[in-house]
C-alpha cells in the first residue's frame, strides 16, 4: 500500500539488502508485482517496499530465463533490467529580510517570497525536510547546520551520505541553502560518487526515492538524467508523489527538445529546464512539452566541498534546486499541495521568455514571489525607484531611506534584474542621490528596501549623443 514506502524500518531494509547484492549488475532484475513472487534461482534478493524485488542471478542467461517468466505472469506491473547506462549530471562545468545573494534568488523572486511568507506566517514555519540524490552532500561551514541526515550505498563512504569527492552534490546544497530559511533542513543520498553511469543503478535510484519520503522528506531533487529504468523509477516517483512527496528533477544539457530521461518525463515528477540570468534559454538546456517550467541555471553563486564561493555553477543541474527550494516554500504555506497543484501553479504565474512567441523553446520561469501571492491573496508593498536624468548623468532616489539601487548594463533584448554589486562584472551598486554616468545605451536598474518587495526593474536610455565616449545614436 502507499503508507508502506513511507515505514522507515521497510525502505531502510530494502537499502540495506541492495547494497549488499553482489555480482553483475546486468544479470540483476527489478520486479513490480502485486502479489508475492518466486525468486527463481536468484542469489539474492532486496525486498521490504512492498510489491518491489530486487533479484540477483548468477548468469545472464538465468537473467534472461527469469525475465520470460516474470513478464508472463498477469499480476507482474513490469519487470526490467537493472542498468548503469545512460546516467549523467546536468550541471555544465564552468534572516527574514532575505538579502539574495545569487542571480537564482532575484531572477524567481525567491526573495520577495521570502518576505511575503514572513508577513504571513511570521516565525511560525513548519520543518520542511529536502532529500538530495546525487554525489553527497559534504560537511562544511555552509552545510553543517543544514544537513539532519541521509544515506549513502558505497562501502568506505560516510554512512550518512557526508561525503563528496565530486562535489556536484555539495553545489546542489549551497543553492537550496541561499534559496531557503534555516526551517529548510538538507537530507544527503549518495546514489554516485564520480558522476559516471558505471558506479549506480536503476534500483539504488528507486531505493534512494523511497529512502527519503521514509526519512519524511517532502522534496526531493534529483540534478541528473538516466536513460532507462523508466517503469521502476516512475513507479517509485508516483508512489512517493501519492504519499506527498514532490520529485523535482533536471531535464538535461543536450540543447535538444522532448529529451525522455528519468526522472524528469516520470509522470508525476516537475522537469526543470534552464535559462540565463536574463531569463533566455540557456544554450545547453533541454526544452520542450516535457519541461515543466525553468528557472535560472547559468552562473549561479555556490560553494565547493570546502566551503569556497564558486561563482560557475550551471547546467540544469543548478536550475533544479532552485525549483526545488521554491516547492519547499510553497507547502510552508500550504502543506498539502499536491505536486500536481504545484506544476499547475508554477505555469500561471510563471514569467514568459516570450510573450509573442510562445513556442516549445519560450516557455516559463518560475515566480516564487507570485505562487505565493496566489497561494495567500496577499501581497507585498513594492520599493519605489525615482530617477532623474540630465545628459550622461543619472541619479536615483526612493521615497524609502532604507532603499538600496543596482544597475546594470544591458545591451541584449531581455532584461536582467540587477542584485548586487559583482567584482569584474558590469553590475553596480548606486547610493541614493549618488550622480553616476551612463556609459552604455541601455540601463536596467532595480531598488530594494526591507520588508517590501524590489521594484520593477526600470529601462533607462543613455542620451542620443555621449559626450564622454563620442559616439553618436541616431533615431534610427
Amino acid at each position: 500500500t502507499v503508507n508502506n514506502i513511507t515505514l522507515k524500518n521497510d525502505a531502510y531494509h530494502f537499502a540495506a539488502e541492495l547494497k549488499e547484492l553482489d555480482g553483475e549488475v546486468e544479470n540483476r532484475l527489478i520486479v513490480g508485482a502485486d502479489k508475492q513472487i518466486d525468486y527463481l534461482n536468484a542469489d539474492s534478493a532486496a525486498t521490504g517496499i512492498e510489491g518491489l524485488y530486487v533479484l540477483q542471478f548468477p548468469d545472464a542467461a538465468s537473467a534472461k530465463s527469469a525475465y520470460d517468466y516474470y513478464d508472463a505472469l498477469p499480476y507482474v506491473r513490469y519487470v526490467e533490467y537493472d542498468s548503469t547506462d545512460d546516467f549523467s549530471l546536468c550541471s555544465v562545468e564552468g534572516g527574514y529580510d532575505f538579502t539574495p545573494n545569487c542571480s537564482s534568488t532575484v531572477t524567481s523572486n525567491i526573495d520577495d517570497a521570502i518576505k511575503l511568507i514572513d508577513k504571513v506566517k511570521g516565525n511560525d514555519l513548519p520543518e520542511i525536510k529536502v532529500g538530495v540524490l546525487d554525489s553527497g552532500i559534504a560537511k562544511t561551514n555552509i552545510t553543517r547546520s543544514r544537513l539532519d541526515g541521509g544515506y549513502s550505498y558505497f562501502e568506505g563512504k560516510n554512512a550518512d551520505g557526508t561525503s563528496d569527492s565530486l562535489g556536484h552534490g555539495t553545489k546542489v546544497a549551497g543553492t537550496i541553502i541561499q534559496n531557503t530559511l534555516e526551517n529548510v533542513r538538507l537530507y544527503s543520498y549518495q546514489v554516485m560518487v564520480t558522476g559516471t553511469g558505471s558506479e549506480t543503478s536503476v534500483s539504488r535510484i528507486v531505493s534512494a526515492i523511497y529512502l527519503a519520503a521514509s526519512d519524511g522528506c517532502r522534496v526531493i531533487s534529483c540534478s541528473f538524467v538516466y536513460g532507462n529504468g523508466g517503469d521502476a523509477i516512475n513507479q517509485a516517483v508516483s508512489d512517493v508523489a501519492d504519499n506527498g512527496t514532490i520529485v523535482v528533477a533536471g531535464a538535461g544539457n543536450e540543447s535538444r527538445s522532448n529529451v525522455m530521461w528519468y526522472p524528469s518525463t516520470c509522470d508525476k515528477s516537475i522537469s526543470v529546464g534552464a535559462t540565463d540570468t536574463n531569463r533566455r534559454l540557456a544554450s545547453f538546456s533541454n526544452y520542450g512539452s516535457l519541461v515543466d517550467i525553468y528557472a535560472t541555471g547559468r552562473g549561479l553563486t555556490s560553494w565547493n566541498t570546502y566551503g569556497v564561493v564558486v561563482d560557475d555553477w550551471q547546467g540544469t543541474s543548478a536550475a533544479t534546486p532552485v525549483i526545488s527550494s521554491i516547492c519547499a516554500l510553497l507547502l510552508e504555506v500550504e502543506p498539502d499541495i499536491t505536486v500536481d497543484e504545484i506544476k499547475s501553479l508554477l505555469v500561471e504565474t510563471g514569467i514568459a521568455t516570450n510573450e509573442d512567441e510562445m513556442t516549445e523553446i519560450h516557455r516559463y520561469v518560475a515566480d516564487a514571489y507570485e505562487c505565493i501571492k496566489t497561494l495567500t491573496g496577499q501581497e507585498l508593498e513594492k520599493t519605489d525607484l525615482q530617477f532623474e536624468q540630465a545628459g550622461n548623468t543619472i541619479t536615483y532616489n526612493s521615497s524609502d531611506e532604507n532603499a538600496s539601487v543596482f544597475y546594470c548594463n544591458n545591451s541584449g533584448s531581455a532584461l536582467p534584474i540587477a542584485y548586487k554589486d559583482l567584482y569584474a562584472s558590469n553590475w553596480y551598486a548606486a547610493s541614493l542621490g549618488e550622480e553616476k554616468t551612463l556609459r552604455y545605451f541601455v540601463i536596467a536598474a532595480t531598488a530594494y528596501a526591507p520588508g517590501k518587495a524590489k521594484s520593477k526593474t526600470e529601462l533607462l536610455k543613455a542620451p542620443i549623443y555621449n559626450y564622454e565616449y563620442g559616439y553618436l545614436i541616431n533615431e534610427a
